[in-house]
């Protein structure tokens, strides 16, 4: 009886141990699953900061150009400007950007920067449109609106400039 006992219990061992297995493997992935997600969350973010800052300091110079390249993750395909309060719907002419045109164009109010594909920056809870001014003023001028730049590698690279005597940076 003891050895048809101990036979028995051994399936249960075996199914235990593999349960418990299972349950640190998913777990293993719903953590690098949440890391990347937040270094994703982090990259946007930066990216935010850093280009309101570059921006605000090339508005307070008197004359300069100069490129920069920022990291962003690459879910996010475009980075696009548009004027303020303008409507983007079905104007970007970018698969990557339908659907923002469709889903968030009617927040746009009062913003001058979103992220295609929206859903890109969503995903990690990062804001997928922004303002980027100058001590409250819209100080950006660009040659089309929206006027999008490709991300290329998980890198974007964008040039300030800003003339003598003008009060707007023309970004490209």
């Amino acid at each position: 009886m003891d050895k048809k006992a101990q036979i028995m219990g051994m399936p249960f061992q075996m199914i235990f141990s593999l349960i418990l297995i299972a349950v640190f493997i998913y777990s293993a992935f719903v953590g690098i699953r949440y890391f990347m997600q937040t270094a994703d969350q982090a990259k946007i973010l930066t990216f935010l900061a850093d280009l309101d800052s570059k921006v605000e300091q090339a508005w307070l110079t008197t004359e300069s150009k100069q490129t920069y390249s920022f990291d962003l993750p690459s879910k996010i395909k475009y980075v696009c400007f548009a004027n303020v309060n303008s409507t983007v719907k079905g104007k970007t002419g970018i698969e990557a950007c339908s659907d923002f045109e469709d889903k968030y164009s009617l927040n746009f109010k009062d913003k001058n920067l979103f992220f295609c594909p929206a859903e890109g920056a969503w995903q990690v809870g990062a804001p997928i449109y922004k303002m980027i001014d100058c001590k409250g003023r819209n100080c950006l001028n660009f040659s089309k609106s929206p006027y999008c730049i490709e991300n290329l590698n998980g890198k974007i690279s964008i040039t300030l400039e800003k003339k003598l005597g003008e009060g707007k940076i023309q970004l490209s």
